[in-house]
């Protein structure tokens, strides 16, 4: 009987590590992270509207007596994920609240699926999960979702930590009493089971950098939870262990050689380089670059490809070190096509890297677009507050990499890439396999530039029929047609300019700069009906633009009002 007691008792501990708390104590640690997330973050109300946060402030001081200790870390974690910023979070210190399953989940563009799972389950490595306690997963998933702040749609995607942890799946009334989750599954074979998940404490031995026990998340999806070895859990490629991700295998497709800091793949029977970057920082990034380049330099490839798919950030400040090992080159570079791959995960740190060689390299983007916009906020500081078990962390800096006023939620690709799971088990890679292959790739710029402006424009279409199912796909920036175009007429081809320059007012119609640029290069080209159609349509789109004045004085000396440019979208 006494050994049934502690058990009891441990349990009863396990399911309330915060026990020791109370509702003053909550009620006074409330008070102070709203304060401090006031105080520090440079701006809080930017997606979610102050009334409404407050609102539910409110509301959480009040519902506390009725909460449990579960209940309330989960409603205050999802408090501060109203924020709406990755880099402002609330995360539990106490190690009990670190009980996990043993499986490791991940949503591809066809599904959740088991990427990694311990070897007590591991044939539930590469199971699709259909639901969870009986409810659709994607509808679990957007509740576990929910406690994590998240800077954009597909860094959401990435907050899974919560749908692993016990205690907060238990708050959300999804995980029983002991922590006990069921889940319906379609194993590898095809059968559809159920299972019960059970949870396992954290190894602190094996796992010291599970101090803070949130971090295994920086990992990529192919490793487990924190605890066991890595030999024991079973990655859902070709079933094997986590641990041999470790070390490089060229024998593996270039993105799965190695999921650790730095890894590099000569292809020259692709006429290609790769690069894999795991994290932003100097010690190994700078040096791993430069390492590079000296194999880069002989083998000359055509493309050379740059991975930041699961670059979570580091250290910001060093991406200008090695992005000059790229740009000192720019003038005879190594390679004919840059490649920069991105993904949900490629955040932080790693948007300096997107920003940098967008700004000053003839780069072009593919895959999935990254887990925040140019705009952004980071460098967050820890509060703790041990009276409830939990720290805050707070951003302190907005980084704005572009004009004030770009209200994107996401930096677009020019290539879509998403993973299905079908091919992630098989080892295909929708972005590195098209672009070794010699599938065409580029940006739509780049194509007018070392092709033609008319390629640029078959190329468009292609793509416009190829992804219309995707719903982030997005055409190129005005001003990067902009900017090309600008070079074409530098080059003095005009016919590629005035090919670019339509397709430009074709896809951005009611921006008026591009009907300006059109007018400009129909004026080098001699085309002085058309200059002032264009024109027309500038003044119609925008009356009071900075350029109004001088083209109603153009209209006012030629002594015409002409009719607007065919595809003008405004007539008068």
């Amino acid at each position: 009987m006494r050994y049934k007691a502690f058990f009891a008792a441990l349990m009863a501990f396990l399911a309330n590590p915060a026990n020791a708390a109370t509702i003053n104590e909550w009620r006074s640690s409330v008070d102070a992270i709203v304060n401090d997330i006031l105080a520090i973050h440079p701006a809080p109300f930017a997606k979610t509207g102050e009334t409404v946060w407050r609102r539910e402030v409110a509301a959480l001081r009040t519902d506390l007596p009725n909460l449990s200790e579960a209940e309330r870390l989960a409603r205050l974690m999802q408090l501060v994920a109203m924020i709406g910023d990755g880099h402002t979070q609330i995360e539990p210190t106490d190690s009990s609240y670190a009980r996990w399953y043993p499986v490791r989940l991940y949503e591809f563009a066809d599904g959740v699926f088991v990427t990694s799972a311990h070897n007590s389950v591991s044939d539930l490595a590469g199971a699709q999960v259909l639901e969870i306690a009986g409810r659709p997963v994607t509808e679990v998933l957007s509740r576990a979702r929910s406690l994590r702040g998240a800077d954009n749609e597909f860094d959401r995607l990435e907050r899974l930590v919560v749908i692993h942890n016990a205690y907060l799946m238990k708050a959300l009334g999804v995980a029983n009493d002991e922590g006990a989750m069921e889940v319906m599954v379609r194993l590898q074979n095809g059968r559809t089971v159920r299972r019960i998940l059970r949870p396992q404490s954290v190894d602190e031995e094996l796992y010291s950098y599970y101090s803070n026990i949130f971090n295994w998340r920086y990992f990529s999806e192919v490793f487990g939870l924190p605890f066991g070895e890595r030999s024991q859990w079973v990655s859902a490629y070709k079933n094997l262990p986590a641990s041999a991700f470790i070390e490089a295998d060229e024998n593996r497709p270039p993105f799965m050689q190695r999921r650790f800091a730095f890894t590099k793949r000569a292809m020259p029977e692709k006429d290609a380089y790769y690069l894999y970057y795991g994290q932003t920082s100097y010690s190994g990034m700078v040096d791993f670059t430069r390492e590079a380049f000296e194999e880069i330099d002989a083998q000359k490839p055509k493309r050379l490809i740059l991975d930041i798919r699961h670059n979570f950030g580091g250290d910001g400040s060093t991406v200008g070190y090695m992005l000059r090992e790229f740009v000192k080159r720019q003038n005879n570079p190594s390679w004919e096509e840059l490649y920069l791959i991105t993904g949900r995960k490629s955040f932080s740190a790693a948007l300096f890297v997107i920003d940098a060689f967008k700004e000053h390299t003839a780069v072009t983007i593919v895959g999935e677009p990254a887990g925040a916009s140019y705009v952004s906020y980071g460098d967050a500081v820890e509060r703790p507050y041990p009276e409830i078990g939990v720290n805050l962390y707070v951003s302190t800096l907005t980084h704005l990499l572009t004009e004030s006023n770009d209200l994107r939620p996401f930096i677009p690709v020019d290539v879509p890439a998403p993973v299905k799971f079908a091919d992630y088990r098989e080892g295909r890679d929708p972005a590195v396999d098209r672009i070794v292959s010699g599938e065409e790739m580029r940006s739509l710029p780049l194509i007018a530039l070392m092709e033609s402006g008319e390629a640029a424009r078959q190329e468009h279409a292609k793509r416009e029929r190829e992804f219309s199912d995707i719903s982030w796909r997005r055409p190129p920036a005005e001003i990067d047609f902009r900017t090309a175009i600008h070079q074409l007429r530098e080059q003095k081809r005009l016919d590629d300019a005035l090919a670019l320059a339509k397709l430009n007012t074709e896809i951005h119609p009611y921006i008026w700069n591009t009907w300006y640029g059109l007018a400009e290069v129909l004026e080098e080209a001699d085309d002085i009906e058309g200059q002032l159609k264009s024109y027309k349509c500038v003044i119609l789109l925008d009356p009071n633009n900075y350029n109004a004045a001088g083209i109603r004085q153009i209209f006012a000396d030629s002594e015409v009002d002409p009719e607007p440019v065919e595809g003008c979208p405004i007539k008068e």
